[in-house]
């Protein structure tokens, strides 16, 4: 691929990052949402950690929230990636970089606390909301954020919907990116790994003038696929993902700031691994047909599972499962695998058999489509004014994704079910935050008004072995979502 070619010959000028202190975990975050960060206490005093999980600066020690947050030096002495990896580093959170059954590895699976969603239909919403900079991210596809450039992420644990939206049940995760500063840097780093892995990240900052800066981001991470497709030698979850972000922070008084970004995302990678890891013979509560049935020579009959989401079907009949019919010869295997053209793309459940089992996560017999590709563009617009004790902060955000990911979801070389999404999806948001503290600081409070509309349709091409009559369709799902919401809250300090 060009993009490999290109900064693979970049690499010998690269400025490789060794990093090896790994401080605590704190859990902080200031108000500007930039690094988490604590006031020097005094000898044999408590460190003040300052967060902002209720939309206003305050003390760890006061808020009654469970957090965990990570500034930008915890995040690259961890080698943490992506958003999913924060979760090894937090209690009661449960984060894996890929939804259980769509094969997108651009999808997201959230749980704190038990509470989550593993649904990726744009259908569903979430259980745990997901902001980057301030700005909610509606679907699950789309959320697995890489983590360049990041200033500091957070996780709330529990109920958020007070401040953060309905989406909120098991908690949120918010991701702050770096700012633009008024001080010239530059950034290179290069990473090396197994199966070819290369990855490679830029930043530059550079001070336009005395109240404008602008800070520039890029990064490339691609990596061979780990498991070998035994059917066709090919390879499936591997890694080919291109990020960029472009960033002004402008600051015409000392009362107003400015902060416009915008970003992008590309993907072109093969499907996520699976491998067909048992087939039983009992029922199941979900079956179409309660015809006894046999199996093809050498395996088992009745049911398949699935190995990602514990998904079943039962076998429905024994026409087209005789010797000979699940592919032109069931005998011809060679060395390494099968020679090529003995096994026909038959749709028969049937034609599911134990010989499909490889008992290694890093082979599968999966033989259909193998590909996942992934758009995404956002830019963001963010006003704050300070009026003193009272501050008003805006924040514009328009998001637009094109996804299609086409997943073998049987293990077998046969087409046996086969799943094909088209994603093509946009959201536009609008958020005004009000805060302050009056009555010399004994009442504090927060309000609020948010506005979200989304459009999206997700075409699906079927193909059901197990229930062919409905096979060959599309089915499209339109989805239009117009939110609106108001929010407050106040603390007040009686005596």
């Amino acid at each position: 691929m060009n993009f490999r070619k290109v900064f693979l010959r970049a690499s010998t000028s690269a400025i490789i990052g060794l990093t090896c202190l790994a401080p605590m975990t704190a859990h902080a975050q200031d108000a500007a949402a930039s690094e988490p960060q604590a006031d020097a206490p005094a000898s044999g005093g408590l460190e003040e950690i300052i967060v902002t999980a209720r939309k206003r600066a305050e003390n760890l020690q006061e808020t009654p929230v469970a957090i965990t947050a990570m500034n930008a030096g915890m995040l690259e002495a961890r080698q943490i990636n992506n958003v999913a990896q924060v979760a090894k580093f937090a209690p009661n959170v449960n984060i894996q970089p890929v939804a259980n059954i769509s094969g997108s590895s651009a999808s997201l699976t959230a749980f704190i606390r038990g509470v989550g969603q593993t649904d990726f239909n744009i259908t569903v919403d979430p259980g745990v909301g997901v902001y980057v900079d301030g700005v909610y991210v509606a679907r699950s596809v789309g959320a697995l954020l890489d983590m360049a450039d990041i200033s500091d992420v957070q996780i709330l644990r529990g109920p958020q919907g007070t401040l953060f939206g309905k989406n909120t049940i098991g908690g949120a995760i918010v991701v702050n990116s770096m700012q633009p500063q008024k001080d010239f840097d530059l950034k290179l780093e290069a990473v090396t790994g197994r199966y070819n892995r290369a990855d490679f990240k830029g930043m530059i900052n550079v001070p336009l003038s005395d109240n404008l800066a602008m800070r520039a981001v890029a990064s490339y991470e691609t990596r061979d696929g780990f498991q070998r497709r035994l059917f066709d030698g090919g390879r499936q979850g591997n890694k080919d993902s291109f990020g960029a972000r472009l960033a002004f922070k402008w600051e015409p008084t000392d009362k107003l700031t400015v902060n416009l970004s915008g970003d992008i995302n590309i993907r072109r990678e093969e499907q996520t691994a699976i491998s067909l890891i048992e087939l039983r013979d009992q029922p199941v509560p979900l079956r179409f047909v309660e015809i006894p049935n046999s199996a093809p020579p050498g395996g088992t009959n009745r049911l398949i599972a699935a190995p990602s989401s514990m998904y079943f079907w039962n076998k429905i009949s024994a026409v087209g499962a005789a010797t000979g019919a699940c592919g032109a010869a069931w005998g011809g295997f060679g060395p390494t695998g099968p020679i090529p053209g003995t096994l026909a793309p038959t749709s028969n459940p049937n034609c599911a058999s134990t010989r499909w089992i490889t008992g290694d996560p890093d082979t599968t017999w999966a033989g259909g489509n193998n590909r996942s590709d992934f758009d995404l563009w956002g830019v963001n617009l963010t006003l704050d004014y300070d009026f003193g004790d009272i501050s008003l902060k805006s924040i514009s955000s328009y998001r637009d994704q094109k996804s299609r990911f086409e997943y073998d979801f049987d293990g077998t070389p046969h087409n046996i079910l086969q799943l094909t999404n088209n994603i093509d999806l946009w959201q536009a948001s609008q958020e005004l935050q009000l805060t302050g503290s009056v009555l010399d600081d004994r009442l504090k409070f927060v309000l609020g008004a948010y506005y979200l509309k989304e459009k999206g349709q997700d075409k699906e091409p079927l193909e059901f072995g197990f229930a062919q009559f409905f096979s060959g369709g599309k089915m499209a799902s339109p989805q239009g979502l117009c939110a609106r919401q108001r929010f407050g809250r106040h603390n007040a300090n009686i005596g």
